[in-house]
């Protein structure tokens, strides 16, 4: 492999921070003629609060131009912070330059820090840039942050933070129908299992095929026709979309949470309550206020 810059992390959700990094990142390959590359984890079998699914990661980061390689923690948990870098870092990846923020730590336990990947650099001949944190409001931007945000709905905030629209992708299954019984025919998607969902009624944007359309998403447990509260459903409806939507892949982009998840005593008042929304959701649209 030629002699790369490369960056190691989560880098879940791959918020404004660590766009910071990754600028610094390019502009070293740019100007040192490397290749970039972002070193990253596959999620473990306990992970269950993703802001964002590997292959949308890897995606994201083909679009700036960026090779990503996933390591299984479980390979590499037990190694010292100089077997990691020996072993992984140097051998697997040939880095001329390795950047980080600041707090970054490594190795068995988290032993390994700023100061002795430096040391680490002048041993396997690679220099280390750190990157400062990037704060908004005087609080670090991280994905812990982001994720307790995105669980109370403040879109716009999370919004703010990711530096883009809150995204869930995933390809449209069978639902019960309901919504076309309503007169609000839905797509129902299927995602991956350890994406982090916010519950509740959004305003969204809904991506096909490189179209756009607008719509409106309820992500719950069908309070209203279900007892059953430990599954959530993903059922989306869009305006002025005609057509089976079965089997597509959809993205929704999560723009404003309008209200909480509800019972309602009977379907009419359901119905009622959908009619709100959608002028809601289009009244939202027309004003202008779309991000």
């Amino acid at each position: 492999m030629r002699r790369t810059v490369i960056t190691i992390g989560n880098f879940d959700g791959l918020h404004r921070g660590h766009q910071r990094v990754i600028s610094e990142l390019k502009r070293i390959a740019k100007k040192k003629n490397l290749v970039p590359v972002v070193l990253t984890f596959l999620p473990t079998k306990y992970s269950s609060t993703l802001l964002m699914s590997g292959e949308g990661k890897k995606e994201l980061l083909k679009k700036w131009n960026i090779k990503m390689y996933s390591l299984n923690p479980e390979d590499i948990f037990h190694l010292s912070a100089e077997e990691f870098v020996r072993d992984t870092l140097v051998k697997k990846f040939n880095p001329e330059y390795v950047v980080i923020g600041e707090k970054f730590r490594f190795g068995y336990l988290r032993r390994g820090d700023v100061s002795a990947l430096k040391k680490l650099g002048e041993k396997y001949n690679f220099q280390v840039r750190t990157v400062p944190l990037l704060k908004n409001n005087k609080e670090n931007i991280s994905s812990s942050n982001i994720r307790k945000l995105l669980k109370k709905g403040k879109m716009e905030e999370v919004n703010n933070l990711l530096g883009r629209p809150y995204e869930i992708s995933g390809r449209v299954i069978l639902g019960d129908g309901r919504g076309s019984k309503l007169g609000f025919p839905t797509a129902n998607l299927g995602v991956n299992s350890g994406l982090l969902l916010p519950r509740g009624v959004f305003i969204t944007k809904v991506l096909k095929n490189g179209h756009q359309y607008q719509g409106i998403v309820n992500i719950g447990a069908q309070p209203t026709f279900s007892t059953q509260n430990y599954k959530t459903n993903i059922e989306t409806h869009l305006f002025s979309y005609r057509g089976n939507l079965y089997q597509k892949e959809l993205t929704l982009l999560l723009l404003k949470k309008i209200r909480e998840e509800k019972k309602f005593f009977t379907p009419s008042d359901l119905k009622k309550q959908i009619e709100k929304d959608i002028l809601q959701t289009k009244n939202f649209f027309q004003g202008g206020s779309e991000l």
